[in-house]
């Protein structure tokens, strides 16, 4: 099993924030974490005066109680060691700096995906996390907020690959949650081909199936698992519909390009965890980095 002995939860106290924090809480009680919830506030992103940071800084202590008394209320803190702290200055720097300081093993997000307020926590954010994040990226998009199973209990994951090396470190990490819940895991590769049918589709598929098939085989611990498919079309939009059509709890990505001439994989995944019903999350990074000590 996955030990993340810290897990960082950025939040901006809306809807979103808390769904996602029911799957940071989740995969805390599964793998003994602490957890550190992180409220920014950037005064240049919202022009504020010092008397407008005053009212500010008032209103997130009154939300930061809000909360607290919320999860202990209903018992979602019970034995875990939870610290809530507010800070100024801008975002995504404060929380990367926080990540390093806390050596953290994952870090949660809620994205509304949408510019101007809604990206504060988390359009630009989330996609400097994509990019910049030292450790995997639990997201939880707008249509993800009404999900029921929290990270911890995730037992149906997806997990799109391009063979590379970075998907590599996503199926193993996927496996790893899977083992912990009893779960499964689908393997996806998507072919950019428009129709099967053609001689070059079919041939492609054939390669694809028997280069997962060879990883499946050496990986025989993780072949009664795991489910690979290979689909043809649009990578997010086919990532989404093969997540609805498995009923996956949770998508686990590789952040890198699917191809030379294609765009980077951060781009991919941001427009799937628009779109999915389930959280996302991203990593380039091997799983030995998630504080394994």
């Amino acid at each position: 099993m996955l030990r993340l002995k810290h897990i960082l939860m950025a939040t901006d106290f809306c809807r979103i924030s808390t769904a996602a924090l029911s799957h940071a809480l989740g995969i805390a009680k599964r793998c003994h974490s602490t957890v550190s919830i992180l409220h920014v506030i950037n005064p240049p992103f919202f022009d504020m005066t010092r008397e407008d940071l005053s009212t500010a800084l008032d209103c997130a202590e009154r939300e930061a109680k809000k909360l607290t008394k919320q999860l202990e209320s209903e018992g979602l803190v019970a034995g875990l060691s939870v610290d809530v702290a507010i800070t100024v200055g801008p975002v995504w720097p404060t929380i990367a700096n926080v990540l390093a300081e806390k050596n953290s093993g994952l870090l949660v997000l809620g994205t509304h995906g949408r510019s101007g307020l809604g990206k504060f926590v988390l359009g630009s954010v989330a996609e400097s996390a994509f990019r910049e994040a030292p450790c995997p990226v639990l997201t939880v998009g707008p249509m993800a907020a009404t999900c029921r199973t929290s990270g911890g209990a995730a037992k149906h994951l997806l997990v799109p690959t391009d063979l590379s090396p970075e998907s590599t470190y996503a199926l193993r990490y996927g496996l790893s949650l899977a083992r912990a819940t009893g779960g499964d895991v689908t393997l996806l590769h998507v072919l950019k081909l428009r129709k099967k049918a053609t001689g070059e589709g079919a041939s492609q598929a054939a390669l694809v199936k028997g280069r997962l098939d060879q990883f499946l085989s050496e990986h025989p611990d993780a072949a009664t698992m795991v489910v690979a498919r290979v689909e043809f079309g649009d990578p997010a939009r086919l990532i989404v519909r093969v997540a609805e059509q498995s009923g996956a709890d949770l998508i686990v990505m590789g952040v890198r390009a699917w191809s030379a001439e294609g765009p980077p994989m951060w781009q991919t995944a941001y427009n799937v965890l628009l779109q999915a019903h389930c959280p996302v999350v991203s990593m380039k990074v091997p799983l030995v980095s998630a504080n394994e000590p």
